[in-house]
């Protein structure tokens, strides 16, 4: 399988992209000399560590005997265009008689690693539901006949074989981080409400009920609750239940839909969903215990079925899709703020759905066309 990875460096609204060889600041790119590009680089790779003039020099001209003057001008140039000092921001320290350092918070980023993971059967495999197992292995929805079942299949596409067969369907999967449980919905109770089973498809249990339509769970990193979306007369807010059964517990208020958990579960974050197509979607952030947004990103374009903005391991950004040019890749919008970049470089087609796997190393996508057909209808009364 291809694996074509890039590689990143970022600090505050900057990112080095390595393979690119360029400097960005948010879309913007930054004019850099190959020389101050290649100083930049070993900086970052360095921070917080101080480099000597002579290492610095040795790493910038491996082949070349320079001046001092030379790596002086170059640490100038890359202060100015970082606009270092213009509101406050520090980014490359001197230290005397040693050599420099570089002192702004750096996060080393992988792109998204996409591979396909699942061997071609229908045109909706993973489209309604994706999550990734303890075993390595993936779970996901696809077309069965007229319905929508859960599979498992290993990495590779091999050994795929069905959870459930029946005559109801499926989607919105979620598993247990303990590996206990598969969370789901299914409207085999009439409306669409959550379910739980087994990871081998045993021991399924109804989590939900009522006359509201349940959907998008999310699994707490504790295994013991799950927050989801549920529409009741037309609003949708956010809730809460016991991964065991129990009395929920509602968590906003106001339009709000496809939570998600934080890493270390103190938080949620939650899209509140555009008012026409000609605006933006907002994801917001909310504590665990519910409550209005604490912050807000408005950066999700308009869509009729919003996936949930998930968080990078770390839980210092959080992942969601983007449509440009009618083209869906994954952004990631970081959560102290600043402009959002781009994960993924497709140009074609749409991501349906995206989990991250188990080790946090990689995220699972599925993707594929929006084919649109044309009718002619006559004799039509």
């Amino acid at each position: 399988m291809p694996r074509d990875l890039k590689h990143f460096y970022d600090f505050g609204t900057y990112r080095v992209d390595e393979s690119e060889r360029r400097l960005l600041r948010g879309d913007e790119v930054v004019p850099l000399t190959p020389k101050a590009f290649e100083m930049l680089l070993v900086l970052v790779e360095s921070s917080g560590h101080v480099l000597t003039k002579e290492d610095l020099m040795k790493r910038v001209w491996p082949d070349t005997i320079v001046e001092e003057a030379n790596l002086s001008h170059n640490i100038y140039k890359l202060r100015e265009a970082l606009d270092e000092g213009r509101n406050g921001e520090k980014y490359i320290e001197t230290v005397p008689r040693r050599g420099y350092r570089f002192v702004a918070k750096v996060t080393e980023v992988r792109d998204a690693e996409v591979e396909m993971l699942v061997a071609e059967r229908t045109r909706a495999d993973g489209a309604r539901g994706l999550a990734s197992l303890p075993d390595g292995r993936i779970a996901y929805v696809a077309r069965t006949g007229d319905e929508y079942d859960i599979w498992t299949a290993r990495n590779d596409g091999a050994e795929a074989r069905a959870l459930t067969a029946d005559s109801y369907s499926q989607g919105d999967l979620s598993t247990t981080p303990d590996g206990r449980y598969l969370i789901f919905a299914s409207d085999r109770a009439g409306v669409s409400h959550l379910f739980r089973m087994n990871i081998d498809g045993s021991g399924l249990k109804q989590l939900t009920f009522g006359d509201a339509s349940d959907s998008a769970p999310d699994c707490s990193p504790d295994s013991k609750s799950i927050v989801y979306s549920s529409t009741d007369r037309g609003n949708t807010t956010i809730w809460k239940v016991p991964v065991e059964g129990g009395t929920p517990s509602q968590l906003t208020s106001y339009e709000s839909v496809a939570p998600s958990f934080s890493p270390d579960g103190q938080m949620l974050s939650c899209i509140l969903p555009a008012e026409s197509k000609m605006k933006q979607a907002s994801i917001a952030v909310i504590s665990k215990a519910g409550g209005a947004p604490l912050r807000t990103f408005e950066v999700m374009t308009f869509a009729f079925y919003y996936h949930s903005a998930t968080w990078t391991p770390d839980g210092q950004g959080l992942v969601f899709p983007r449509t440009e040019n009618n083209v869906i890749n994954l952004w990631r919008q970081p959560i102290n703020g600043g402009l959002p970049r781009v994960l993924t470089n497709f140009n074609s087609d749409s991501i349906y759905n995206y989990a991250y796997t188990r080790d946090g190393k990689s995220i699972i996508i599925a993707r594929g066309k929006v084919v649109v057909n044309v009718a002619l209808i006559t004799n039509f009364r």
